[in-house]
């Protein structure tokens, strides 16, 4: 499996499993700084209400590039969460200057949106949104 792949089939574990636990979406937000990125605080949102992601195992497959391959492991919801959305979003919020950003995971439609502000030198920045 190639690293795009295996990207998207942890993806596509990640919506079935939150689809079948009968969540709507998983929002949050993010920040980073000096290379110490995170994901602040996400919750579940199940029939307009705001919850807490299921505590359920998942199927995962890290990546690995030095053999080009793919090796699966249980995790839970939470971490399969925080594992896409790492991928997801492109480097250089969580180093440097850093960046902040919150994101929305649309489970019925498989979509990952939200706005991504990146910091930047001498007040300049940039505003992204996916």
């Amino acid at each position: 499996m190639t690293e795009d792949e295996v990207f998207h089939a942890n993806l596509d574990v990640l919506f079935e499993a939150l689809g079948e636990a009968g969540i709507d979406a998983v929002e949050g937000y993010f920040d980073g700084y000096d290379d110490s990125g995170q994901i602040e605080d996400f919750w579940a949102i199940a029939v307009g209400e705001r919850t807490d992601v299921p505590s359920r195992m998942v199927t995962h497959i890290d990546y690995e590039l030095w053999r080009e391959s793919g090796s699966a492991s249980l995790i839970t919801l939470s971490d399969a969460i925080e594992y896409i959305l790492f991928e997801y979003f492109d480097g250089g919020w969580e180093i440097g200057l850093g960046g902040e950003g919150e994101f929305r995971l649309d489970v019925a439609n498989r979509k990952i949106s939200g706005e991504l502000f990146i910091h930047g030198d001498y007040c300049d920045a940039e505003r992204y949104a996916f």
